[in-house]
């Protein structure tokens, strides 16, 4: 089980997937959902593209079966 945190986008705690974002002296969490929504993620977006909607117990069995995100150290997707 993924560990319980709370996105700052809908105030919803719970284990699906996030995206942590490190601005240093703290991290700010969110739904990768709503990370696209808010601040228009692309890397959210990417993760996300193909789950066709999906919302709930659905998105996250989807996104947990996705192989895990690399970032640079610019925060950037690695192919």
């Amino acid at each position: 089980m993924a560990l319980m945190r709370t996105c700052i986008g809908c105030t919803q705690t719970d284990d699906h997937p996030k995206d942590i974002v490190d601005h240093g002296t703290f991290m700010v969490v969110w739904h990768l959902d709503c990370h696209v929504i808010t601040v228009d993620c692309r890397s959210c977006k990417n993760r996300l593209a193909d789950a066709k909607g999906a919302k709930g117990e659905t998105l996250r069995a989807h996104l947990v079966s996705l192989p895990p995100l690399v970032l640079d150290e610019h925060g950037e997707e690695v192919s």
